[in-house]
């Protein structure tokens, strides 16, 4: 055990939550007077769901995290810089708003988008714009910021487009932040492709170890990947071949890639208009879910790609 272990403090943050702090700032949450000690290969959480909006779930563990951050930062300028004490106590009170809407039926989803949008923005590149020549000859102006590639098909002459890559979620289990304090256990990246009339969800699942596969396993043929919006309804995608994972050599991440089709009206519907809650995937060890930050992601990204046409 480290020295550092050996002097703490035990304090209570606004919010009611208890947690130990040591005398080189690092820190432990408390849960029924024990400290949370996991480890961080375990296997997924099989069918763990709640009657709860994820959104909510998923704000309530970001904030905590975010409060005890604060929290410390407010102890080490010996609590008198206003700044610090300010934001400390603004991120404790966003925190007992979304604690108060998790034990009350009433959930104000206009507050929860307005908390979505402060706490995890939607950091797109910075934008910019090029002319690209259609097969009519005319030029249209492309938003750099959200089109990554847009070629035509030579042998049908349909337009190929694909939205760039970028961040749906990131996601640290609850029993494993003591382990990820200043990265990601798991972050899931997406683009839309589109293809004369087909679309395409393309889902990069990447975990910050390179052993995930022992505890995870693979997606196989009979698995699905399964996305729920605030409104209940769901879209399931069907896995049509085997995703094994890739392993990234200089990094160590464990990367699954999925390309999902999107084959019934209905579903382009909801992923076009309805705000997004989870992405689940029935890995071969079992079924998990991860809550979506940005709820308006592929409404925004579909409307990207259909105004560039």
């Amino acid at each position: 055990m480290s020295t550092s272990l050996i002097a703490q403090s035990e304090y209570t943050t606004a919010s009611g939550q208890t947690v130990l702090i040591y005398s080189d700032f690092t820190w432990e949450i408390v849960s029924n007077n024990t400290v949370s000690m996991t480890n961080p290969f375990e296997t997924p959480q099989q069918g763990k769901s709640s009657n709860k909006s994820s959104t909510l779930n998923k704000l309530a563990l970001h904030l905590k995290n975010e409060e005890i951050i604060a929290f410390i930062d407010n102890i080490k300028k010996n609590q008198t810089d206003s700044i610090a004490r300010i934001k400390y106590f603004n991120i404790s009170n966003d925190l007992i708003d979304i604690q108060t809407m998790l034990g009350s039926t009433d959930i104000n989803m206009n507050k929860v988008q307005s908390l979505n949008e402060k706490y995890f923005p939607n950091k797109e590149e910075q934008t910019s714009t090029y002319l690209v020549p259609t097969a009519t000859g005319k030029t249209i102006e492309i938003n750099t910021s959200c089109i990554e590639f847009r070629n035509t098909d030579q042998e049908t002459g349909d337009q190929i487009i694909q939205t760039t890559k970028t961040k749906v979620l990131s996601n640290t289990p609850d029993r494993l932040l003591n382990y990820y304090k200043n990265r990601d256990y798991l972050n899931i990246n997406s683009s839309i492709i589109n293809r004369g009339k087909e679309y395409y969800l393309i889902f990069d699942f990447i975990f910050n170890s390179k052993d995930i596969e022992k505890s995870y396993g693979i997606i196989n043929t009979d698995g699905f990947i399964r996305l729920t919006f605030v409104n209940s309804k769901t879209v399931f995608f069907k896995i049509t071949e085997q995703i094994k994972p890739k392993i990234q050599p200089y990094t160590g991440k464990t990367i699954y890639t999925a390309i999902c089709k999107i084959s019934d009206k209905e579903d382009y519907k909801l992923l076009t208009n309805k705000y997004a809650d989870e992405v689940g995937v029935m890995w071969s060890s079992g079924f998990e879910a991860y809550p979506v930050y940005d709820i308006k992601y592929f409404i925004d990204k579909f409307d990207c790609l259909n105004e560039s046409k």
